[in-house]
């Protein structure tokens, strides 16, 4: 998970040299091949998917769905609040 973290993070500070925003989500989409059951990362790719990426919202919906089928219902409370937020703003 560790290096996972630090990977995106570091490509978030250095979005700008990235052709596009593809790149990261690709990124994230690999990092999930491994911890699809980290409500963490999740909550990272769903933030950036809201707020940066060019994910239409049909997209985005599926991947809230995808995450809530992932990881287990005890930590579901976990990305809820994420998704609130998004709801929230459109």
């Amino acid at each position: 998970y560790k290096l996972w973290k630090m990977h995106w993070e570091f490509c978030l500070a250095h979005e700008a040299q990235l052709e596009s925003s593809s790149s990261l989500v690709s990124l994230w989409e690999r990092a999930l091949v491994t911890l699809h059951t980290f409500p963490r990362v999740w909550m990272e790719y769903l933030e950036y998917a809201h707020e940066k990426s060019s994910m239409d919202p049909t997209q985005l919906r599926h991947l809230a769905n995808r995450a809530l089928e992932a990881i287990p219902v005890t930590q579901h409370d976990k990305i809820w609040p994420v998704l609130l937020k998004y709801y929230q703003s459109t």
